[in-house]
């Protein structure tokens, strides 16, 4: 969930500056041990609406030690590329390659200080034999030069750090309670808030699968959730004494107040907007007497290009978290037919029998959703009305023509 723009000299720190933490040949290198002054700390970030990577906070690690002059912060999740639209389809394909890239401490900040996006230093509470293991563990991912494919639900930033600190302290952290009820859905939208539009894409883009409660340990996808297990987390020692993992917590940067002030253009606001204005143009054609049919072809036409975009997360990625979905019988890429045949007279008869077959899918996925839950955001519903209205409209008015011309 960190984004950074990585500049060839990052990569020079990484490649260069690790390096030099060896004792022999990068062939057959091995670790320098730390000192006993050495610290390891989790650094939490904020969560920051300004990108979809960052929307749920982020995790990284941050290692000191004054003895052989480090101080790096490796982060999990730093993807291959730097285009945002790639990055999302490869994220819901599982595509998306992520290593681990470590960068010094100054210059890791930088970001959060731009942003003025808190993050929290949590000091590990460890022994020097424990810090010694997660170090030299570390350090085998990195010359390892493992990768991994990076998962927003169940293989993020959060992983590796859990991973190894449980490895090390042979434990697990203590898991939040929960009253039976949060889903991979109600986990995350609390977070979309402030961004209507990437919420309104997400929770369409997600299928049901992501309705069925979750397990203690999976909240752990949301640093949140994982800073509160680590803050509450005791550890025994060999004598039988408790004693906290974390020893101390520093606000590294303060958050700088925000004030949410919502867009009156939302996904929702603009549904129903949207609605009222081809509410009017049916009223007006019904006083015309004239069917305009450039409507039908532009709103037919984007909901096509919707369903396109919808039928390639659930028949193309195939993804437990895209498929299944209601929501491909309202928004699918048979629309893209209707608003061709919609658009001339001499497409009549092909036209109602498509928006026959709408107003038949429509119905079967509403009276599905009666029997399986998934989330319905609140912007659905006047976006169905609309293509259901004019489907019914032009239903009626091709049989209405019909019955005059074969009565009279």
């Amino acid at each position: 969930m960190f984004r950074k723009n990585m500049h060839k000299r990052t990569l020079k720190y990484l490649l260069i500056g690790l390096l030099l933490l060896l004792n022999t040949s990068w062939l057959t290198a091995t670790v320098k041990p730390l000192s006993e002054q050495a610290q390891i700390s989790m650094l939490i970030g904020e969560p920051f609406e300004g990108e979809f990577a960052s929307a749920f906070g982020h995790i990284g690690l941050r290692v000191i030690d004054p003895a052989i002059n480090i101080d790096y912060v490796l982060n999990y999740g730093v993807p291959h590329v730097r285009s945002e639209l790639s990055n999302y389809f490869r994220l819901f394909q599982g595509h998306l390659v992520s290593e681990l890239y470590a960068v010094p401490f100054p210059e890791a900040i930088k970001e959060y200080q731009q942003r003025q996006r808190q993050l929290s230093e949590l000091v590990l509470n460890l022994s020097y034999q424990e810090k010694e293991f997660f170090w030299q563990s570390l350090m085998a991912v990195v010359q390892g030069k493992q990768h991994s494919y990076y998962n927003l639900l169940t293989h993020n930033c959060t992983a590796l750090p859990l991973e190894l600190l449980e490895a090390t302290i042979r434990q697990p952290l203590r898991l939040p309670e929960l009253d039976g009820k949060e889903s991979y859905r109600t986990l995350i939208n609390p977070y979309l808030k402030s961004t209507p539009w990437l919420d309104f894409i997400i929770n369409l883009s997600y299928g049901w699968e992501n309705e069925h409660p979750v397990s203690d340990r999976e909240l752990f996808c949301l640093p949140d959730y994982v800073q509160q297990a680590l803050l509450t987390t005791n550890l025994t020692d060999s004598a039988g004494n408790t004693y906290p993992l974390v020893a101390s917590t520093t606000i590294l940067i303060p958050s700088c107040t925000k004030v949410f002030k919502p867009s009156f253009f939302t996904p929702v606001h603009c549904a129903w907007i949207l609605l009222t204005l081809v509410m009017a143009v049916s009223l007006l054609e019904g006083k015309n007497r004239r069917l305009y049919r450039l409507t039908d072809v532009v709103l037919f036409g984007i909901a096509g290009l919707a369903g396109i975009y919808l039928s390639y997360l659930v028949f193309g990625i195939n993804q437990w978290y895209t498929t299944p979905t209601w929501w491909i019988l309202w928004l699918h890429p048979l629309h893209l037919l209707g608003a061709v045949w919609s658009g001339a007279k001499r497409f009549d008869r092909l036209a109602v029998y498509y928006h026959i077959f709408n107003l038949t899918a429509v119905s079967v996925m509403l009276v599905g959703t009666c029997f399986i839950h998934e989330y319905y955001h609140p912007a659905y519903a006047p976006l169905i009305i609309i293509l259901a209205l004019r489907s019914g409209i032009r239903v009626f008015n091709y049989y209405n023509n019909y019955f005059k011309i074969h009565l009279s």
